[in-house]
C-alpha cells in the first residue's frame, strides 16, 4: 500500500500551520511533476516524490520554520532538511526533491502575480499638465 496519502496529509498539515494567508490556494505541484527521475530505487523515489510534494506545499519560509532553520536559501534548506529527516543513503534524493518542490513552488508564485497596474491617482494622467479655458469663456 503507498504512503503517498499519509505524507501528502502531513504536507497539508504543514502548511495550514506554516504557510502566509492566502498561499498554497492549491497544490503547487502534482504527484505528475514530481516525478522521481529512473536511477533511483524503490524507496528513494518515494522519498524524492514525497519531498517533492512537501517542499512544493510549505516552501522555503515552511521548511524553515517546521524544523526550525535559519537559513532561507532553498538549497541550504534541502540539505539541511535532507540530513535531519533521511538516512545518509536516501538524502540526495530528499534533497532533490525538495529543490524541485521549491522550484515548482516558486514558478506557481511567478504565474500568480498579478500584473502590474498604474495606481489609481496616476490612471488618466500624463505627464504634461493641460490647462482648459473656463466654461463659458472663449479662448482668445
Amino acid at each position: 500500500m503507498s504512503r503517498l496519502p499519509c505524507v501528502l496529509a502531513v504536507a497539508a498539515c504543514l502548511a495550514a500551520g506554516t504557510a502566509p494567508h492566502g498561499a498554497g490556494a492549491g497544490a503547487a505541484a502534482t504527484p505528475r511533476q514530481c516525478a522521481a527521475p529512473g536511477k533511483l530505487d524503490r524507496a528513494g523515489a518515494r522519498k524524492f516524490v514525497s519531498n517533492c510534494l512537501l517542499c512544493a506545499l510549505v516552501g522555503v519560509k515552511g521548511i524553515s520554520s517546521t524544523y526550525h532553520l535559519p537559513a532561507t536559501k532553498p538549497n541550504v534548506l534541502a540539505r539541511a532538511l535532507a540530513t535531519k529527516t533521511a538516512s545518509p543513503e536516501l538524502r540526495k534524493a530528499v534533497q532533490a526533491g525538495c529543490m524541485l518542490g521549491f522550484k515548482l513552488a516558486a514558478a506557481k508564485a511567478r504565474s500568480q502575480r498579478p500584473a502590474r497596474t498604474t495606481p489609481a491617482s496616476q490612471a488618466g494622467q500624463s505627464s504634461r499638465a493641460v490647462h482648459h479655458a473656463p466654461a463659458g469663456q472663449d479662448a482668445k
